[in-house]
């Protein structure tokens, strides 16, 4: 089912294609719409930032969305959604997207529960791209240049060691890229998916929303860099905080932007979304996409999960909504022939004559010589057990190979050497990168044997580097891990100076803890 809101003429103009017939009309009150619009957001940031009781709030917020439902809605549209559900698609001006629609309430439950519902920004469908092949390529960026979100890495990690369980997706994940780094790879996935900060930038029609980077904003003019020939991508999946002051009409620009851009679907979200109702909501999402489920059924299945996991009364399964035709297929499934399923046969299956058994053979040579080779069998294997038998020592197990040294936790980290003057810096930023990332493992204890200080323990192994320099004056670290006990090389890595990002580090750290189960 699909709703048409226009304004004309200050009044709201609502049409369901499906009846036909003229738009119904009522009065558009704008002071009194957006009174209850940022009520309605006052109650929801309290609640998600735990300054409101829950029960009281969720309370407050549906007495909110009934008086905003009642002022807005005319008795025969809001009839005809009363009784009925599945997908809804909400085609709504510029002008009016401040309002929280997913939001309204029929007087039994919200909309976002009743109806797999869905916002589109231009009259038509997107332009139909080619099913994307499978695995699907997915990137996953991770945008914390200052620090201040400590569960958006772990979040995003967890997220790509799910996706790699899955046969559907080949996932690759970046850390604090910068504004060139992500143009360049942006189109080249079928699904982006963004944690981090949403920002407000100046536009010529006002603030607009953009992605926070490592070394700026990535808003719409890079948006349309990126797309520059084509757009590639199917769904970006932003999982930013734009914060309470970001404005929610300026905030559908981000998302109208990329849906004229040729990008199928978005889904952003409203508020700051906690790191929990983050994972919750992304838990199965991925899953149930690549299964053949339209975008609409994918999401009210990822709200019914965090709904449940997290309680009726935690909102925060609210502050997702879809930008897309909630009734699209992104990643369609084969067909039951491509994937070589069996063929169900309509009718009777046509008779065939049961096989003649054999009868059994009655060569005597045949017998003779499967009875001379039980005879070798039965003498071989008396053979063998005979020294047993015939054994006057007690029989001692061998002994087991010594088990190697358990992992103490302690790690000295020596430093690179060899570093020409001219990376002097970058060698320190990127022994500074090393040890913040193994600081933070569980369990690590990290010996700073820069200065060669007195060890009161021996450490369980070594990370060094030195620093060589190319024909053409680049710079190049080789790292090495090395067991203390024995020398034993355990790891070895290579990447220019200066490092592009912590993806080196990030790498160690990962090798650790899987290594010794941290």
């Amino acid at each position: 089912m699909k709703l048409i809101v226009s304004l004309l003429d200050q009044q709201l103009a609502y049409h369901l294609p499906h009846l036909g017939g003229e738009p119904v009309r009522v009065s558009y009150p704008g002071d009194r719409i957006a009174t209850l619009c940022g009520e309605i957001r006052n109650v929801t940031f309290r609640m998600v930032h735990s300054d409101l009781g829950l029960e009281s709030g969720y309370g407050q917020l549906e007495a909110l969305s009934r008086a905003l439902s009642g002022l807005i809605l005319p008795t025969e549209i809001a009839g005809h959604l009363r009784r009925a559900d599945g997908f809804l698609t909400l085609q709504i001006e510029p002008r009016l997207q401040h309002i929280p629609w997913e939001w309204l309430h029929d007087g039994e439950d919200f909309w976002c529960r009743r109806f797999s519902i869905g916002r589109v920004h231009r009259q038509g469908a997107a332009a139909l791209l080619r099913e994307p092949a499978r695995p699907v390529k997915m990137l996953v960026v991770v945008s914390d240049p200052d620090r201040d979100l400590p569960g958006a890495l772990p979040e995003a990690r967890k997220l790509v060691r799910a996706l790699d369980h899955e046969q559907a997706y080949v996932a690759r994940l970046m850390v604090n890229p910068t504004i060139e780094e992500l143009i360049k790879n942006f189109n080249q996935y079928s699904v982006v998916h963004y944690v981090g900060h949403m920002k407000s930038v100046p536009g010529e029609d006002g603030p607009l929303p953009a992605w926070q980077l490592k070394n700026g904003t990535f808003g719409v003019p890079e948006m349309a860099a990126c797309f520059f020939g084509g757009c590639r991508v199917r769904l970006v999946y932003s999982n930013a905080c734009p914060g309470l002051a970001t404005d929610p009409g300026a905030a559908a620009t981000w998302p109208r932007a990329l849906s004229q851009a040729g990008v199928q679907a978005v889904i952003s979200t409203l508020m700051d979304v906690p790191d929990r109702s983050a994972a919750e909501m992304t838990a199965g999402f991925y899953e149930d996409l690549a299964s053949g489920k339209s975008l609409g059924e994918v999401l009210s299945l990822a709200r019914e999960r965090a709904r449940t996991r997290l309680g009726k009364l935690d909102i925060t399964w609210m502050l997702h909504m879809l930008h897309g035709d909630p009734d699209q297929v992104l990643l369609p499934v084969k067909s039951t022939l491509e994937n070589g399923a069996r063929l169900r046969v309509s009718g009777p299956v046509p008779y065939k004559a049961p096989l003649t058994p054999q009868p059994p053979v009655k060569n005597a040579w045949r017998r003779f010589e499967l009875g001379l080779f039980g005879a070798l069998l039965l003498l071989t294997a008396g053979l063998l057990a005979r020294p047993l038998w015939e054994r006057t020592t007690e029989w001692k197990p061998l002994p087991m190979p010594v088990e190697l040294e358990p992992f103490s936790g302690r790690i000295l980290f020596s430093g690179f050497e060899g570093a020409d003057p001219a990376f002097a810096t970058e060698t320190l930023e990127a022994e500074q990168c090393f040890i913040r990332t193994l600081t933070v493992l569980p369990g690590v204890r990290l010996q700073d044997g820069r200065e060669r200080p007195a060890m009161l323990t021996t450490p369980f192994m070594e990370i060094s580097g030195r620093v060589v320099m190319g024909s053409s004056g680049e710079g190049k670290l080789l790292l090495m891990v090395k067991r203390t006990s024995d020398r034993i090389v355990l790891y070895a890595d290579d990447f220019p100076l200066p490092m592009a990002d912590e993806t080196p580090c990030v790498r160690l750290q990962d090798w650790i803890r899987r290594k010794y189960d941290l």
